[in-house]
């Protein structure tokens, strides 16, 4: 007899998967993936968001300005502080500084909220698809948010707490006052903070007198301003002047013959140094310590303007006098008084 039990016939084989329920699993994989990055994603922007400091202190915002020392005819004797300053209230800032700025930095500030979806996809495509980092992207007020409160790191959340801090900042003020705080702290080079005192660093003139060519010249500087530094790197500094020139020239700020001519015209600097002592010393020397006496550290950063009893022109006048009589002297003598000159 047969016995059937010892070898029981295989199971059947599962019946294949239908292609439309391969096709369901997926989705659902899918679906629960964008979920969990969904949720993981507004987790982080809550616990940035709530992380952001407040931005009320910007309504009286005042930069940290030099102690400048004066003669009583106004001229400047000297100036003390680690930056250089000097506030402007937007509406005292040429138009023609403005548009430079805007046709370099972000020319559609009036048009776009926070952030410029087009601007920010671009430089995202540069910087991730195409391995180029350091590509732009951020509007005026992120950079306002960058200078006020972040780093520069080039971090993924870094970048997400500038465009946070951006919505923040337009939420509670407007373009005008968001480019005024751009416009008075953002780093030009040489020491120079806000483009009141660039003009005067770099051109030795104020921001009403300056010229569609020297204008370009500043609002090239925030992209990079120790490479376009007009002082070390001329070059490259007419370079980005003359692609500021063209980008006002495209947005109509300019015509075709005030093109030409900016583009045509070489930068021409300052000849006289950044302000420091420019004369009587003793004097200026006196005022600060008297300053420094009352008002402690902050003299230098209260952007405190004093004005002394000296008259510039009294002093040349003296000056010159005395040196006439030490050119009467006999040469031994001279050479014995140049030691008390010194």
């Amino acid at each position: 007899m047969t016995d059937h039990t010892a070898n029981p016939p295989p199971p059947p084989a599962p019946p294949p998967a239908s292609p439309r329920r391969a096709w369901r699993m997926l989705a659902g994989a899918l679906l629960g993936l964008t979920l969990a990055c969904a949720g993981i994603g507004a987790w982080t922007i809550h616990r940035i968001w709530t992380q952001l400091p407040s931005v009320e202190h910007l309504a009286a915002y005042r930069p940290a300005l030099p102690l400048r020392i004066f003669s009583r005819d106004g001229e400047l004797l000297a100036e003390y502080g680690v930056e250089r300053r000097e506030f402007v209230p937007l509406e005292r800032i040429p138009l023609l500084m403005r548009h430079a700025l805007l046709a370099a930095e972000d020319a559609k500030f009036y048009q776009h909220g926070a952030i410029d979806i087009g601007g920010l996809a671009r430089a995202t495509f540069a910087n991730v698809v195409t391995g180029q980092p350091g590509q732009g992207g951020s509007t005026i007020t992120m950079q306002v948010a960058r200078n006020f409160y972040l780093t520069r790191d080039k971090v993924l959340s870094r970048k997400l707490a500038e465009i946070l801090m951006a919505i923040k900042l337009e939420r509670e003020y407007g373009k005008d006052k968001l480019l005024e705080l751009y416009m008075n702290q953002i780093y030009l080079g040489e020491r120079a903070y806000g483009f009141a005192a660039a003009a005067n660093v770099y051109f030795g003139k104020p921001l009403d007198a300056l010229s569609a060519g020297e204008a370009a010249v500043l609002a090239g500087l925030p992209k990079a301003p120790s490479a376009f530094n007009p002082v070390v790197n001329p070059a490259r500094a007419t370079a980005r002047r003359n692609y500021v020139l063209g980008r006002m020239h495209a947005l109509g700020e300019l015509d075709d013959a005030a093109y030409r001519a900016a583009v045509d015209m070489p930068i021409a600097l300052a000849t006289t140094p950044p302000p420091g002592i420019v004369a009587a010393p003793y004097v200026a020397e006196r005022a600060r310590r008297m300053m420094v006496e009352r008002f402690h550290d902050d003299a230098y950063t209260l952007g405190l303007d004093v004005t002394t009893t000296i008259s510039m022109r009294d002093q040349r006048a003296a000056e010159a006098a005395l040196q006439r009589t030490l050119n009467r002297q006999p040469r031994a003598k001279r050479d014995a008084r140049g030691g008390l000159e010194g």
